[in-house]
């Protein structure tokens, strides 16, 4: 793999990661709370809130993985 393709790859995944990071109010503790102490808009996604924290880690580690590559 070419340094131009894992530095592109590492900040998609960067980005990625962060902008569910903002935007998600989900973190790994906070998976069994109840859905009242999320605001409307999230407590709907409340049941999926595992895979939320789990693609913000894959995003997290791919882009470690790619940053280490250049």
């Amino acid at each position: 793999m070419s340094a131009v393709w894992a530095f592109i790859l590492a900040v998609f995944w960067g980005t990625a990661a962060g902008v569910i990071f903002q935007v998600s109010p989900f973190r790994a503790y906070t998976c069994g709370r109840p859905a009242s102490s999320f605001t409307p808009e999230w407590a709907a996604w409340l049941g999926n809130c595992r895979r939320v924290v789990t693609m913000e880690a894959f995003a997290w580690t791919l882009c470690a993985s790619f940053s280490t590559v250049v």
